[in-house]
């Protein structure tokens, strides 16, 4: 049996939404509203607060921690 054999014919990927986000629109969570700085292919994200009294706070996550799109 050859390593070829054994592997999966299939490498599982993380499921891209079909309304995604995109840089510069606004999420907000709680009671911060967040901006998207960066989205990477593999669903992380860079964001930074748009509130006055948090505006040097960035926070980086991935997309399947935030609430979807249009909620």
């Amino acid at each position: 049996m050859s390593v070829l054999d054994a592997a999966p014919v299939t490498i599982p990927t993380r499921t891209k939404p079909i309304d995604v986000w995109q840089v510069g629109d606004i999420v907000t969570v709680g009671a911060t509203r967040w901006k998207f700085r960066a989205i990477s292919r593999a669903g992380k994200a860079v964001l930074s607060s748009m509130n006055t009294s948090n505006v040097e706070v960035w926070w980086d996550t991935t997309l399947d921690l935030l609430p979807k799109r249009g909620a």
